[in-house]
């Protein structure tokens, strides 16, 4: 009521119409002012007092302390609280008002921190906390000036040349208990930045399946690295220029539509049909709805052909590759409709063009088990009835368990006892492909190796020894990806020997034992061809081809056959 303090007796008198019993009471609280006796003279207010408004301040009058102790909490300040206290010296809310006051911000405080807010510097909120050390604001005044200096030290980071000893040594020392405080002090003692990060990408790649996911995780490690200057652009098309399969065509489009990386920067490093099939095509599973299961049996007639690979073992690839080179090389193939993965089949065969870019099948679903039959007609017109069974990573879980002696789920359960139903058949012959990745020997799968999964499944199926010796016509260890082999003096079964050392010494056990392929296990490599972003392939089908004469060399053939329910292209 401050604009009230300038009021003398007579502006009361003359405005007492105009005034609220409130403001009445105010001015004879204060004694200064005026009394309640002259104000009802009607002398004095000329009448217009009136009765009603004199009862109401009556109450007031009576009721004062109550009034005023509201009105003092109602406002919730120093100066109300003192206002009560000055004028009720014996009053009945004392204590309570002392206790208040203490935690009410004065109006100098309440200065101070807006002009700290103001200021928003961390020297600003420094001056107010030294003024009020136990003040009401002091943990926001805290706060805020962490955040300032969280964002300057963001900052001073954005701009250091991380490349720079004597910088990152200046910033430890601004900053010694900093957010970006670890990382100066691993660049200071890392002399390969660019080595690093290409470590970090192919452990990004090896040790996660999602194909989605882990693109975005490589893309948001490189943004990283590119807008804290820890490397430049030049040395990103480097390192794709040493390695195109370094990163997934996926991750080249993000890194293209964040402006990191464009076509015009890979243009003389990548080849140019990969860089046109780049921007033309969309990345993306064509076989995510293909549904398949094991068949109840499969015909006497048929060899079965068993792909045994991890997840990214390039196992779909190898399939892809297989059957498209059996449409252009063999004399002709027929599809049998009654397959149960007749769809995922067809889609497979048509994958591969000669020459030509195409992109990469994405690996089995989880899941899903693949039975594809169809029968492949020699030069001398001889059928060779072909089933392939393609397996999910997942049947290689189940025989580790089983080999280990560990609990198995119920659906795991059911799929080994299909699968031994299969390889118990007795009537039909078998080959086995053990598909392992070159370069692969230290990607993991839950937690093992891809040696030590596929070692699992040749002890499962070594205790089926029987069927092994009497249905058994080939067992083969195929190694994918050969291409990215550098080291030409290597041959491919020295490789195996060296890196999956414990799948070829049991496979080469088990040919022994049970005399298949005169008592050694078959070592073949493959490739597709030309590789780019991991998910590109110029088809070359040499690799493929070499499956396909092994296929009719060692299958079951039959002359003169004729199916009902065959598809003949």
């Amino acid at each position: 009521m401050e604009e009230l303090d300038v009021m003398e007796e007579q502006d009361i008198f003359d405005n007492i119409a105009d005034l609220t019993p409130e403001q009445i009471y105010f001015f004879i609280k204060q004694k200064k002012f005026t009394t309640f006796d002259r104000l009802k003279d009607p002398r004095n207010t000329g009448g217009d007092f009136d009765i009603a408004k004199q009862k109401k301040v009556d109450e007031l009058i009576k009721n004062g302390e109550d009034y005023d102790w509201q009105a003092a909490c109602e406002a919730d300040t120093i100066e109300a609280y003192d206002n009560y206290l000055m004028t009720w010296q014996e009053g009945k809310y004392r204590s309570e008002a002392r206790e208040r006051k203490k935690k009410c911000v004065s109006n100098e405080e309440i200065i101070a921190w807006k002009a700290a807010c103001e200021a928003n510097s961390v020297e600003g909120y420094d001056n107010y906390l030294r003024s009020w050390q136990e003040g009401k604001f002091c943990d926001q005044a805290r706060e805020n000036k962490a955040k300032i200096g969280q964002k300057q030290e963001e900052e001073d980071w954005t701009k250091l040349d991380k490349r720079s000893k004597d910088s990152l040594q200046e910033f430890l020392k601004k900053y010694p208990n900093g957010i970006f405080a670890k990382n100066a002090e691993d660049l200071l003692f890392n002399d390969d930045v660019v080595g690093s990060l290409k470590a970090k990408i192919v452990s990004i790649y090896t040790s996660t399946s999602g194909f989605t996911d882990t693109t975005e995780e490589v893309v948001k490690l490189i943004r990283s690295n590119i807008e804290q200057h820890i490397i430049s652009k030049d040395d990103l098309v480097c390192l794709i220029a040493e390695d195109h399969n370094l990163l997934n065509s996926l991750a080249i489009k993000r890194l293209n539509e964040y402006d990191i990386i464009s076509r015009r920067d890979l243009a003389g490093h990548v080849d140019n049909k990969f860089l046109r099939y780049l921007l033309d095509n969309v990345d993306n599973d064509c076989y995510d709805n293909v549904k398949s299961s094991l068949p109840d049996s499969i015909p006497d007639e048929f060899t079965e052909v068993y792909f045994w690979g991890i997840p990214a073992s390039g196992k779909t690839c190898a399939l892809g590759g297989i059957l498209s080179a059996a449409k252009e090389y063999a004399e002709n193939i027929q599809y049998d409709i009654e397959s149960k993965a007749y769809d995922y089949m067809t889609r497979l065969a048509s994958t591969f063009k000669i020459e030509a870019v195409c992109t990469l099948p994405f690996g089995t679903p989880k899941g899903m088990i693949h039975e594809m039959r169809f029968t492949l007609t020699d030069k001398k017109k001889k059928d060779h009835p072909i089933a392939f069974l393609d397996f999910a990573g997942e049947i290689f879980t189940c025989m580790h368990k089983s080999i280990a002696g560990k609990a198995l789920a119920d659906e795991e359960q059911k799929t080994l006892e299909k699968l031994n139903e299969l390889l118990s058949n007795r009537k039909t012959r078998k080959i086995h492909f053990f598909v392992v990745e070159c370069g692969g020997e230290k990607k993991s799968y839950q937690n093992l190796c891809q040696d030590d999964y596929l070692a699992s499944s040749v002890g499962y199926l070594a205790n089926l020894i029987d069927v092994m010796k009497e249905s058994t016509d080939g067992v083969y260890l195929l190694v994918t990806k050969w291409d990215k082999q550098t080291d030409q003096s290597v041959d491919v079964e020295t490789y195996v020997k060296r890196n999956y050392r414990s799948l070829y010494q049991n496979l080469s056990i088990l040919c022994e034992k049970n005399d298949i392929n005169n008592q050694e296990i078959n070592v073949e490599y493959f490739t597709l061809g030309e590789v780019c972003f991991q998910n590109y392939c110029c088809f070359n089908p040499d690799a493929s081809k070499a499956i396909v004469d092994i296929l009719m060399e060692r299958s079951a053939a039959v002359s003169g056959t004729t199916w009902i329910d065959i598809f003949k292209l």
